[in-house]
């Protein structure tokens, strides 16, 4: 953990990662106007 911060009204950190990764996928999010996903999301 590199710092701790607020985004708004959420606690947040910032992490500093290091080693090796390989690209194991991809995703990609398609939202209509009336979808409350369009607003954003947390992964906990």
């Amino acid at each position: 953990m590199v710092d701790t911060l607020s985004l708004g009204t959420q606690d947040a950190v910032r992490v500093q990662v290091s080693g090796k990764a390989f690209y194991s996928g991809r995703a990609t999010f398609i939202f209509d106007e009336g979808d409350e996903l369009g607003q954003g999301f947390l992964c906990r």
